[in-house]
């Protein structure tokens, strides 16, 4: 069975193209630098409130999530 999971390398070449930290991402998506922090660094899991706030950051479905086979 195949599963999406968080591109966390892709996430930060984005972060990085783009020249921005993680308190940057976290106040482009809306969010609390302390959710997003926990996000990248695999302490929580990823919802609604991080996808629409990686959508609003300006990220593309493939730049967020990649297909990972149990």
């Amino acid at each position: 069975m195949a599963t999406l999971s968080l591109d966390v390398p892709r996430v930060r070449r984005y972060m990085a193209e783009h020249g921005w930290s993680e308190r940057d991402l976290a106040a482009r998506m809306e969010v609390a630098y302390s959710y997003i922090n926990r996000v990248l660094n695999g302490k929580r899991q990823v919802g609604a409130r991080a996808i629409a706030g990686f959508r609003k950051a300006g990220f593309e479905w493939n730049d967020i999530f990649t297909v990972v086979d149990d």
